[in-house]
């Protein structure tokens, strides 16, 4: 057991060593802003060798955005406001943005 662990905090000081979280954070970032493109791109082909049907379902697949809950978009605007920490003031805060909101 010991010697798991070991190998675990060696393996994790090692990451943070060498910039892993940065690293791995860029990474993150650049596979979600190349994405949208790519998107893009399939829906031209989608356009060109196949239907404009295809190609109009395509577009409403990557350009679509779901409603969230208004639970959900409490929570969400509570984080925002706060933090990573959520508070129960930072609710109180997003209900009434929210209630002067509708």
């Amino acid at each position: 057991m010991r010697r798991i662990f070991a190998i675990v905090m060696d393996a994790y000081l090692r990451f943070v060593e060498d910039d892993g979280f940065p690293i791995s954070g860029y990474i993150a970032l650049s596979t979600l802003t190349s994405l949208f493109p790519f998107l893009i791109f399939l829906t031209a082909l989608a356009g060109v060798f196949g239907s404009k049907e295809l190609a109009d379902k395509g577009a409403r697949a990557a350009t679509s955005v779901a409603p969230l809950e208004d639970h959900h978009r409490l929570e969400e605007i509570a984080r925002m406001l706060s933090g990573a920490k959520i508070t129960d003031e930072a609710r109180a805060a997003a209900a009434k943005l929210m209630d002067g909101a509708e």
